[in-house]
This record gives C-alpha cells, sequence and structure tokens, in this order.
C-alpha cells in the first residue's frame, strides 16, 4: 500500500510541474513568425516587462531530420516604438541564445541592432523584453533576416 502511496505523489508531483511549466510558457503574447525576410513584431509591455513566443518549422531543413541547408540566420533589426527609454533584449531558439551585437541592452528606437541564431527544423522562438521605464505600452521590432 505504502509504495502506491509513493508512486501516487510522484506522479501528482509531475503532473504540478508540467501545469506550472505549461502556465509559465502561456503567460507570453503569441509571436507570429512569418517566412518573409523582413517582419515587424509586437510585443505587450506591462509594467516595463514583456515576452512572446512562436514556433515555425524551417522549410530549409530536411523533414524528420536536424539536417538544415543552413546552420544559422542572422540580420538586423531596430525598435521602432516606443521612441523613449532604452531595452534590454533577450532571445532564444530552442533553449539556446540569440546573440545580439554590439549588445542586448541599452538598445533605443534609434539604435540598429545585429543578431545571429543557430536554426532547427522546428524553431521555437522567445523574446522577452524589460524597459527602462515601468509603464504599459507596445514594443514594436522591426527585424530583416539575411
Amino acid at each position: 500500500m505504502k509504495i502506491w502511496i509513493y508512486i501516487l505523489a510522484a506522479i501528482l508531483g509531475l503532473l504540478i510541474s508540467i501545469t506550472s511549466q505549461t502556465l509559465a510558457a502561456s503567460s507570453c503574447a503569441k509571436l507570429n513568425i512569418s517566412s518573409d525576410s523582413t517582419q515587424t513584431f509586437e510585443i505587450p509591455i506591462k509594467k516595463g516587462k514583456g515576452c512572446a513566443a512562436g514556433s515555425k518549422p524551417n522549410p530549409t531543413c530536411l523533414p524528420w531530420f536536424e539536417i538544415c541547408l543552413k546552420d544559422s540566420i542572422n540580420g538586423t533589426g531596430n525598435i521602432i516604438s516606443p521612441k523613449g527609454g532604452t531595452w534590454t533584449i533577450t532571445a532564444q531558439n530552442k533553449d539556446h541564445e540569440v546573440s545580439f551585437k554590439p549588445s542586448n541592452s541599452n538598445i533605443t528606437s534609434n539604435k540598429e541592432i545585429k543578431w545571429e541564431t543557430k536554426i532547427w527544423n522546428e524553431n521555437n522562438i522567445r523574446v522577452d523584453a524589460v524597459w527602462s521605464k515601468e509603464d504599459d505600452t507596445t514594443l514594436k521590432i522591426r527585424l530583416k533576416a539575411n
């Protein structure tokens, strides 16, 4: 009888863990990723912080394999709005950091940034943004892939 209680407790703990991870991931806005080389993303910002997440299959990869014609993609980006304040932006693709140059912090609307990420068969992108102001707004970012 005791063993069943331990097994039930372990299963219940696992279910609670999965549910809390799902809730944390679902608290981000949907990131609509298209196949266009230039696109604009909107991230809702509440009290100076926000995130967006989305996924997109990679058409340059062979199905059922992690073999792609290219292993990385890069480009440039800039903040369209809001015009005031500075931003720290982090992004992950399948738990791998997207690199930003010159930096991912102190980004302003007039500052062009370069980015690069490894690409996968299914790209799962998450972007987190922190604003220097603790206000509500919508962060609009324009990205261009090379």
